[in-house]
């Protein structure tokens, strides 16, 4: 298994062999991957509640175009504190486009808007998911290679002292 030169040390853009690496520059490839892999775990994580909360919005979109005029709703007014509220119109929604703008839609273009986004933010999750599997793979080439250098190392060191 090859590991990125700037991780490993030799030519920049080259691969270096992990087996001719010395224990302590593996343990250093080893922290930086492990570090790697819980930064793009926690992408993932947030780009799967992002994914869930545009498919919820997309939902309750197309909900509200099915409502009637004079339907009971619940009005948030904080995201713990709602207000009992009537329904006056079900032809526009005002959607939360980011940074503070929102824009008043039809329940349709408000759900497709929030299919877009959300199949956008799908894709980079794969892309992710993928970088993260492969991030994985390199972590767990480099600490078998570790592991079997310092089980080298220590019966080097047990034979030499007998």
């Amino acid at each position: 298994m090859k590991s990125n030169s700037e991780a490993g040390g030799g030519i920049p853009g080259g691969t270096v062999a992990l087996g001719s690496l010395p224990p302590k520059q593996l343990q250093k490839i080893q922290a930086d991957l492990q570090r790697e892999v819980e930064i793009i775990s926690a992408s993932l994580v947030q780009l799967s509640n992002a994914v869930q909360r545009l498919s919820a919005s997309r939902d309750n979109a197309e909900r509200m175009g099915r409502m009637e005029k004079d339907t009971d709703i619940m009005v948030p007014i904080t995201s713990s504190i709602y207000v009992p509220g009537k329904l006056q119109d079900t032809s526009k929604v005002l959607i939360d486009i980011g940074t503070g703008f929102f824009v008043e839609k039809s329940p349709e273009a408000a759900k497709a808007h929030f299919a877009k986004r959300a199949s956008i933010l799908k894709e980079e999750q794969d892309r992710t998911t993928q970088l993260h599997t492969q991030k994985r793979q390199q972590l767990e080439a480099v600490s078998a290679v570790l592991h079997r250098k310092t089980a080298e190392l220590s019966a080097a060191a047990g034979s030499s002292s007998k």
